[in-house]
């Protein structure tokens, strides 16, 4: 088990993987640079519990290994970034959002 934990670095976080991760059931990570396909993708199966359809991975300008991950129809991504904390940023990110332009527009009409 702790082998995998060394595979796996951390969860990468954009707007592009909230999309991934909403509409295509894909999660993103950064993972160890000489990790293989098969190596990662039995790494996040044994750590969260889930059946992994695919692994594509790309090594990204600043030289780290990126790592994107389509689950089974079965499991949920959003159950897993839940799960990791990365939903819960989004939501206050755009409760923040919100809130500030309601200020802002009550501002306006005052």
């Amino acid at each position: 088990m702790e082998k995998f934990y060394t595979i796996i670095k951390k969860p990468l976080i954009t707007e592009k993987t909230f999309e991934l991760i909403e509409k295509e059931n894909k999660l993103v990570f950064i993972v160890e640079r000489s990790a293989s396909k098969n190596q990662i993708k039995k790494a996040i199966e044994k750590i969260h519990n889930i059946k992994v359809i695919k692994v594509n991975t790309m090594i990204r300008p600043n030289g780290e290994k990126k790592a994107l991950i389509k689950l089974h129809p079965d499991f949920s991504a959003q159950d897993i970034a839940i799960d990791l904390g990365i939903f819960w940023i989004l939501y206050t990110l755009k409760h923040i959002k919100i809130y500030y332009f309601i200020w802002i527009y009550d501002l306006y009409i005052i």
